[in-house]
């Protein structure tokens, strides 16, 4: 099989279905926290026939038993230790999914950093506040969509770019400021190019005016936006209803472009073995469970399901997605205490989530674990 199926928070696992926590781990099933084990089942030991004839009693192509399996991870999480944050390597920092960093803050989703806060998907991150969607940084501020940069403040799809301020979609350009679309370019205000000394007057009397407005430091006001949140990233990490969108000033797009009532077939009438999937369910269209939205299957996909012998899925890939990321926990960081030592921790398992789960801090849960 070579894959792993509605798993989270795993290293190296294969083969292996409804795991959660669990690294270096083969043919195993539900289990959580296990490392560099095979034919486990809900954390027990079990032998290759056992594990084979679990399979075949309790195949995952029919929903029933997908959710068995789960259901049963889930109450395993809860009696069981959890890890409070997820990362290694790390020391004096704050977040979740945080790795290889030194005092890094309020972050989510950094492979690297140091002296940083308010990082989100970063690769890395020095010297660095209020940062999403990046590759290497350092001293930026305010910024998003970033590859390569140094000094860059509110501005956003920059690349390979120093000392870059209020720019947006600029490539390999140094000093510049209010620019747009630019590429090999140093010393241009709004796309105008002036000689490095009338750059540096004319930045001064800008930084100034925008300080006097409460400006400068600010990313580009939400008002600039070309799309409604519920268009965006920021809906799918931090979701808000139409009418909080709105009471915060962000726009709605009332009419997502879409197609619906187009279905040419039902759920009930495809193939309810995966061995009898074929490349005519491409021409097929399908309506989402969820949403009543129409899609249609690639022969990739197809061939994907049948392989492994998986049902075809009956939500459309965006509220797949969104189940997905449901799953994660949100970007807040909450304080509580470790379940073993009674150190304070902070963590992003929300206040309801802490009372469910043995939250350890990272030293219990190493000691524990390992």
């Amino acid at each position: 099989m070579s894959v792993l199926l509605y798993s989270q928070e795993c290293e190296a696992c294969v083969d292996s279905i409804g795991l959660f926590d669990c690294k270096g781990c083969m043919n195993c099933i539900g289990c959580v926290g296990l490392i560099n084990k095979s034919y486990c089942i809900f954390n027990e030991q079990k032998n290759r026939e056992d594990y084979n004839k679990f399979l075949q009693d309790n195949p995952i192509n029919k929903k029933e038993n997908l959710e068995k399996i789960l259901t049963a991870r889930e109450s395993l999480r809860r009696k069981v230790p959890q890890r409070s944050f997820f990362g290694f390597r790390n020391n004096n920092v704050s977040g979740n999914h945080i790795y290889n960093a030194h005092n890094v803050h309020y972050s989510f989703d950094i492979k690297s950093g140091e002296d940083s806060k308010y990082c989100f998907t970063v690769r890395k991150a020095m010297d660095s506040y209020d940062i999403s969607f990046t590759g290497d940084l350092s001293e930026c501020y305010e910024c998003l969509t970033m590859v390569n940069c140094n000094r860059v403040i509110g501005s956003h799809n920059i690349w390979e770019s120093n000392d870059v301020y209020y720019s947006d979609n600029c490539y390999n350009c140094n000093d510049i400021f209010g620019c747009c679309g630019l590429r090999k370019k140093s010393y241009c205000i709004f796309n105008k190019q002036y000689t490095r000394e009338e750059y540096g007057k004319i930045l001064v009397r800008l930084t100034e005016l925008m300080k006097k407005g409460n400006e400068w430091g600010y990313f580009f006001p939400k008002e600039l936006s070309s799309f409604g949140y519920n268009e965006s990233i920021a809906n799918e990490y931090m979701p808000l209803e139409k009418i909080a969108a709105l009471a915060q000033g962000f726009k709605w797009q009332n009419n997502i472009p879409s197609t619906s009532g187009q279905e040419t077939i039902n759920f009930s009438n495809l193939p309810q073995n995966p061995k009898d999937y074929s490349d005519d369910l491409i021409k097929e269209i399908l309506a989402c469970q969820k949403c009543g939205k129409n899609y249609k299957l690639i022969q990739r996909e197809i061939a994907f399901y049948k392989r492994i012998g998986l049902k075809i899925p009956e939500r459309c890939f965006n509220c797949r997605h969104e189940d997905r990321m449901k799953k994660r926990n949100p970007r807040v960081l909450w304080d509580t205490t470790c379940f073993k030592c009674d150190s304070h921790i902070k963590t992003s398992y929300k206040p309801a989530d802490q009372k469910i789960y043995k939250l350890y801090c990272e030293k219990c849960y190493q000691q524990e674990v390992y």
